[in-house]
């Protein structure tokens, strides 16, 4: 657990400052790459000069090879070269300087008076100005002491030096001919052509390193976008998730809500189906009544609303237990919904004068109104839609208001039915979640947010949809398509 919290302030850190996480990239490549080139400088510096003195000992064995011995370790006596042989011997050595790439190769003997060349590469120039060449000739500048050192041990020797050409290096290689003349073949390499070429190396190697590090900068930065991307993509997806775990647990608690309810609702319904069958039984016995005891016309219309309201109520307990317990499509009978309509109308139309003054304006077009539902199911649809056009109404503040009522059919297979209403509407993110169980925007003694849940429910089960169209201040219009018996009976 400790080790994922470092690494998660470490990520946190870095990937919350891009400035920070990019520079820190940068400058850990920029040090790998200065350290190789550390490296490099070293180790080719090395390489170079090992490679430098390889040369220079090949070239000065090599004398031994490309002249006769006489050439050589002539040293107890004078020889006169003429220029042809002179710049025959010369081209020789000139080949082996230009093979190994040094600078002077050549031959030496030591005498009384010091030491004396047997052989030799001339340059360009020289050989402009020498007509001819006398052997041995003196070595005035020789490095006595290394040339000693190279004789007693009989061992290469090493040797660098500076003059008006440049910085040079020397090897001595001391050799005995056949005849017991001691003499050492010799080869020069400038230094300073070593050390350019040094440069240039090193210079190609930097180069390099720059056009790496500047081919790396686009990727990283494109790096950086992509896991940007990514995490950002990630976090999104996170979020998705939670908003739909948090949908499918509020669901599940709706569900099991329903469950509840649907519980209650069952033993609701049995516990009033015996206080309502009193009742209607002694408003029936009323109505029975003959003779003198015979009751007025009034107080008769008035038990038949008795009466009626109290099958509205066992309807409405049963509706209720259908929400969490759909019909049996087995139990539906032909329904006429322009019946219904006006039967609807009939009951509320007097009710809802009482309080302010609501209009009821009705357009029943379509010429087949069968569907297949229960008559008590569709009463409690339209009951409870033309409840909330009410409410909407009143909470205008209006003494007036209008209800709209139509219908008309749909390519012979489908009936349209409309409840609009002038009331006050509602803005986007409510009227998208009324059919939301619970969800009411009335307050606790008016509404309990399960009437528009159980109408869509009942409309659901009848094979039907609904659709709510709504603004603020402008009203609500409730869509609901319901297949007719004729095409239902075709499928």
């Amino acid at each position: 657990m400790q080790k994922l919290k470092s690494i998660e302030v470490i990520k946190n850190h870095l990937v919350g400052k891009p400035l920070t996480w990019f520079g820190f990239c940068a400058a850990v490549y920029l040090i790998f790459s200065l350290s190789v080139a550390l490296y490099s400088f070293v180790k080719t510096k090395e390489e170079i000069k090992h490679d430098a003195d390889h040369r220079l000992m090949m070239a000065a064995k090599a004398i031994q090879l490309v002249l006769p011995p006489h050439f050589i370790d002539r040293g107890t006596y004078d020889s006169y070269l003429e220029r042809p042989l002179f710049l025959h011997i010369n081209q020789r050595l000139k080949d082996v300087n230009d093979a190994l790439q040094t600078s002077y190769i050549y031959s030496l003997v030591k005498l009384e008076e010091g030491y004396f060349f047997t052989s030799g590469s001339f340059a360009p120039k020289e050989l402009q100005e020498i007509e001819s060449v006398t052997y041995p000739r003196f070595y005035r500048d020789s490095p006595t002491k290394v040339l000693d050192l190279a004789f007693e041990s009989m061992k290469p020797q090493y040797h660098e030096y500076q003059d008006q050409w440049g910085r040079f290096r020397s090897v001595f290689v001391p050799q005995t001919a056949a005849n017991g003349q001691k003499f050492i073949m010799a080869a020069n390499i400038n230094l300073d052509k070593v050390e350019e070429a040094l440069f240039w190396r090193l210079a190609s190697q930097f180069i390099f390193i720059f056009l790496l590090f500047t081919s790396f900068v686009p990727l990283l930065l494109y790096v950086r976008v992509i896991y940007r991307t990514y995490r950002k993509r990630m976090e999104t997806i996170n979020q998705e998730l939670e908003v739909m775990v948090e949908q499918r647990t509020k669901a599940l608690m709706h569900a099991n809500r329903l469950v509840e309810v649907g519980t209650l609702a069952a033993g609701a319904a049995h516990e009033i189906k015996n206080p309502l069958s009193v009742i209607q039984l002694y408003t029936e016995t009323l109505l029975e009544r003959e003779g003198e005891e015979k009751l007025s016309q009034d107080v008769e219309q008035m038990l038949k609303k008795i009466i009626h309201a109290s099958g509205r109520i066992k309807d409405l307990s049963e509706g209720l237990r259908s929400f969490a317990k759909p019909s049996d499509i087995k139990s539906f009978s032909d329904v006429s919904l322009h019946k219904i309509i006006n039967h609807i109308l009939l009951i509320y139309e007097p009710i809802y004068k009482k309080k302010i003054r609501i209009m009821f304006c009705s357009d029943l077009a379509a010429t087949n109104d069968i569907i297949l539902g229960l008559t008590s199911q569709v009463e409690q649809v339209f009951s409870n839609l033309f409840s909330n056009a009410r409410d909407a109404i009143e909470e205008t503040g209006r003494n007036e208001g209008h209800i709209w009522i139509s219908t008309k059919n749909l390519n012979g297979d489908y009936i349209e039915l409309k409840v609009r209403d002038d009331g006050k509407g509602m803005d986007e993110d409510t009227y998208k979640r009324i059919f939301t169980p619970f969800m009411t925007t009335k307050s606790g003694d008016k509404g309990t947010g399960l009437g528009l849940s159980i109408i869509q429910s009942l409309i659901l089960s009848m094979n039907g949809r609904i659709e709510v169209q709504s603004a603020l201040n402008q009203g609500t219009t409730f869509t609901i398509l319901f297949p007719l018996k004729k095409a239902i009976k075709e499928q």
